[in-house]
């Protein structure tokens, strides 16, 4: 990753977007943000650099981190479609289709490639085999989506050009289901994705982008234009998020609002990723020195009453360390080595670490340490809690003892 400092940025996706009159949005979302991935199609500017076609700008929930994909930088390509590998254990992944050849990758393939860690994206390889499915050479995938579990993951695409396939005719106007691996034909998308023949929007025609999210349906224009179902107008630059059963576009974005250079280079690639956040429950908890073991839970809150595999998206992944405060490690609490708490794909289960307090038979008062968690994965993102401060009341010397929500 290359982190550049900046302002907060002027993009949104909560992760459950309620329905608003369509208006540009100012901030990133404080409370579970969408991750939101974007690639230009030509050099836009952002607070603090340039992104340029071939880097993957990751605006929420962590502004102006860049996401280099060497293997299309070295070809002169630029990405065309984009969404994390929410099936990838190590939650380090992203699932991309370029605008041109890459070496032996045609423009309709889907690549896996590195990314986070240090990695440079030049480790690719393909998971979709646009000729081995029947798609002409002169089709471009313009939208990727995922759908489906880690045995039977499925890959929802849209193209940017109507062509035959078999007996079927695909258009840009629709997305289409193909299993991940292997050879298996093309299906519509099941409701309720796409739940009417209005898919995009018929009258306009092509998109350059559409996906999946959070059970509505996000485009991107390639010109400026408005719905068949009404609402806000999406244009270069611009991301309109429509009802996928109306066509109503009821939110629109614009990048321009970042930096008016995404109204010329436009929005080329766009992906999401929701609720990618964990947090310990409080802030602070208080033991007595007695206590022994304690373990703190660490959760991964999505809206209740949901599709957890619509919102708990992806692989995230954290590392937890203890700090020494005015209690030290091996006097106060036993040392432990780094450890990892992991969710997995559709997994909110809450997770916990656990430490143990040393009872030394000594009036030396109040002491406090710090347990802190840390993102690790390329698409896991700090939740409210990162960090709790543990109070470790002494039996000698009279503290109280305060027991708070937070451990067992």
């Amino acid at each position: 990753m290359k982190l550049r400092s900046c302002a907060a940025l002027s993009l949104v996706f909560a992760g459950v977007l309620p329905a608003a009159s369509a208006s540009a949005s100012t901030a990133c979302a404080e409370s579970d943000p969408t991750f939101v991935l974007a690639s230009p199609g030509a050099a836009a500017r952002v607070p603090g650099g340039v992104v340029l076609p071939h880097e993957i700008y990751v605006a929420c929930p962590e502004p102006d981190i860049l996401l280099p994909l060497a293997a299309a930088q070295a070809a002169g390509a630029g990405i065309d479609a984009i969404t994390p590998d929410r099936f990838d254990l190590g939650g380090n992944s992203v699932l991309v289709s370029f605008d041109r050849q890459v070496g032996g990758f045609r423009p309709a393939d889907v690549l896996r490639c590195a990314v986070g860690s240090g990695s440079a994206g030049t480790s690719c390889t393909r998971v979709f085999d646009a000729a081995a499915r029947g798609i002409p050479a002169h089709v471009n995938l313009v939208g990727v989506d995922q759908l489906g579990t880690r045995e039977d993951p499925q890959l929802v695409v849209a193209f940017d050009q109507t062509f035959r396939l078999g007996e079927a005719v695909l258009r840009p106007q629709r997305m289409y289901t193909f299993a991940q691996n292997g050879s298996a034909g093309p299906g519509p998308v099941p409701p309720p994705y796409i739940a009417s023949e209005n898919g995009l929007d018929r009258a306009t025609g092509l998109a350059d982008i559409s996906l999946v999210w959070n059970n509505r349906l996000a485009i991107v224009r390639d010109r400026w234009s408005r719905s068949s179902g009404g609402g806000g107008v999406p244009g270069p630059g611009r991301i309109g998020l429509q009802f996928n059963n109306t066509s109503e576009v009821f939110r629109v974005f614009d990048f321009a609002a970042v930096d008016p250079s995404w109204r010329a280079s436009g929005v080329a690639g766009l992906g999401s990723q929701s609720h990618a956040r964990a947090t310990f429950e409080a802030g602070s908890v208080s033991v007595d020195e007695t206590v022994g073991s304690v373990n703190l839970s660490v959760l991964r809150p999505v809206p209740p009453f949901t599709n957890v595999l619509l919102t708990a998206q992806g692989t995230i992944r954290y590392s937890v360390v203890l700090i020494n405060g005015t209690a030290i490690a091996g006097q106060d609490y036993n040392a432990a080595p780094p450890q990892l708490v992991q969710f997995d794909h559709g997994n909110n289960t809450p997770q916990s670490v656990g430490f143990s307090v040393i009872n030394n038979a000594i009036a030396d008062g109040d002491r406090t340490f710090t347990v802190r968690m840390t993102p690790i994965s390329a698409f896991a993102a700090p939740g409210e809690f990162m960090e709790v401060q543990i109070t470790i009341v002494d039996d000698e010397g009279g503290g109280s003892t305060i027991f708070a929500n937070g451990f067992e």
